[in-house]
């Protein structure tokens, strides 16, 4: 074959190459495009799913912390309405510490009076402040004792061992 086949043979070769290629291509681009398609359909599907699988974990943790937080407020709320409904009926001529917890009371009553000590937390800017309030309610006195008189009983705030710190007693004295 000379020269001439040769070119021949390359000009067949690639026309029949083109043609075929051609051909394998048409008949094979749809297939691939479709399997394109759906793997970009699952991968899409996918995807979603772990964003509101990713979203609906969120949600499920704030909802949860917004019940233990509405939980906490409850509870709260009931502790201090029970806290001021003992404190209305036991001292309800005093004004109500609310400044910090009250972490523990005592009582005590003897012939001629009624006493209750409070144990709280108390800055001295707190006791001060509630020195304030008494002075505002009619309570007078000194920084240790403050004296109140109603309808012939005298009501008495004594802060004798009231500091700043975590253990201050308040004591709170009703003379019969």
């Amino acid at each position: 074959m000379g020269l001439f086949g040769s070119i021949i043979k390359k000009a067949v070769n690639e026309g029949v190459g083109n043609a075929v290629g051609k051909a394998v291509e048409k008949a094979v681009a749809p297939a691939a495009e479709k399997f394109a398609n759906i793997a970009a359909e699952h991968f899409n599907t996918a995807s979603d799913a772990l964003e509101n699988s990713t979203e609906a974990k969120q949600e499920a943790g704030t909802s949860l912390d917004n019940a233990f937080a509405n939980l906490e407020k409850a509870a709260e709320r009931y502790a201090n309405n029970v806290g001021t409904a003992a404190w209305n009926q036991m001292l309800g001529e005093f004004p109500k510490w609310e400044f910090s917890q009250i972490t523990d009371s005592t009582d005590d009553e003897g012939e001629d009076y009624f006493l209750i000590t409070i144990t709280a937390y108390a800055t001295q800017n707190m006791l001060n402040q509630y020195r304030d309030i008494l002075t505002a309610n009619g309570y007078s006195g000194s920084d240790q004792i403050m004296r109140k008189t109603i309808n012939g009983k005298e009501y008495c705030v004594d802060f004798t061992f009231a500091e700043s710190g975590d253990e201050n007693q308040i004591r709170y004295c009703i003379y019969k």
